[in-house]
């Protein structure tokens, strides 16, 4: 046993020769934990790299050398040293709980087949007040791109911060243009334009509106895709039906209450995300107003609660793990030399449910 790893003293006690392991006094290094596994350096370099061409018997002791040591890499000198570390990171801060979820699922599946792992990070009001902080975070945590998600990737001063890193990165929700990033996403507008459509072929003439956060991108790109297809057809939106939203239930069941509190009511209310239709919904119920034959109700995103709740939402299907998952595609061809700048749309689907039908 190596006296670097490990030492030992002889204690009498009783009349027995008692062997005390000591504590360990050197810093546990890579050097450590290859003469622990009996291999070489490299060897231990390719393994926490996870490489391939490394056989399965000897990742497994070099992984056991290492938990049995408490080795952790030191990201930065990894970074410097100019090894991948094979780690994205996907930051979000969006309310609706769903959307990340889904985009988290997708960009698992697509690291896990690429033999990379995921690193979720939620930005807070608190990174936004420690900068610099955040910044190391990201130029020194070792990862090899960054996924940045909707709000935040329309936040040309966010987006702009991290591209003075000089990580690697791309904005998910089809953010604003200008950076060298690349695009992904879907047609906000064509989509809730084609959604309108809908309801207008169904018979509806009279409309409300549940809108997202007026420094969402997506949710102006959404609202000008309802005026612009109510328009086509020689109708509008009543200022006093468009109800201002933030993408959580809760404001979603505010706007609801308003609506449905009066005499005069709409014949179908969209809501631009799918927690704030449930919330409409939520409110319905509760005014005794019967969905869909006294009114119709749509959402966006189709998230995973979308089929569970009552009555189920129609909306539009945003293919957010497929996005998310094109998103780790397009930060490993990065690596590979492909160009950047580039608005990727993936197609989005109506999905006609039990919340919209006919006007009575």
């Amino acid at each position: 046993m190596p006296s670097s790893q490990r030492s030992v003293r002889l204690a009498i006690s009783c009349g027995c020769v008692l062997l005390v392991k000591m504590k360990q006094t050197h810093p546990v290094t890579i050097m450590t934990v290859a003469a622990e596994a009996g291999v070489s350096m490299k060897t231990v370099s390719r393994v926490l790299n996870n490489e391939a061409h490394v056989r399965p018997g000897t990742r497994e002791r070099v992984m056991a050398a290492v938990q049995a040591l408490g080795y952790r890499p030191n990201a930065a000198a990894r970074t410097l040293a100019g090894s991948r570390s094979y780690l994205i990171a996907l930051i979000y801060n969006n309310p609706a709980q769903g959307y990340v979820v889904r985009l988290q699922e997708g960009a698992m599946r697509a690291c896990q087949a690429a033999g990379y792992g995921l690193l979720p990070y939620h930005f807070t009001r608190r990174d936004l007040s420690e900068p610099t902080a955040f910044r190391n975070r990201l130029e020194t945590g070792g990862v090899d791109g960054v996924i940045i998600t909707a709000p935040l990737s329309e936040q040309v001063e966010f987006v702009s911060f991290v591209e003075a890193t000089g990580v690697p990165h791309v904005l998910v929700g089809a953010g604003r243009k200008g950076h060298s990033a690349r695009l992904i996403g879907i047609d906000d507008r064509a989509a809730a334009a084609a959604l309108t459509r809908h309801l207008i072929g169904l018979g509806h003439r009279t409309f409300a509106m549940v809108g997202g956060p007026p420094e969402h991108e997506a949710s102006a790109r959404r609202e000008q895709g309802i005026r612009s297809a109510l328009t086509e057809s020689g109708l509008t939106l009543r200022d006093d039906w468009a109800m201002a939203g933030d993408f959580t239930y809760r404001s979603g069941l505010e706007a609801g209450e308003a609506l449905l509190r009066t005499v005069e009511r709409p014949e179908a209310i969209m809501a631009l995300n799918d927690d704030m239709a449930a919330g409409v919904i939520a409110a319905a119920h509760k005014h005794g107003v019967a969905i869909p034959e006294a009114l119709s109700v749509t959402g966006f995103d189709d998230s995973a609660f979308a089929s569970l709740i009552f009555p189920t939402l129609t909306t539009v299907r945003q293919p957010l793990a497929r996005i998310a998952e094109t998103a780790v595609d397009a930060l490993i061809s990065r690596d590979k030399g492909t160009g950047d700048g580039q608005e990727c749309l993936l197609d989005f689907e109506l999905v006609f449910r039990a919340s919209t039908r006919q006007p009575a």
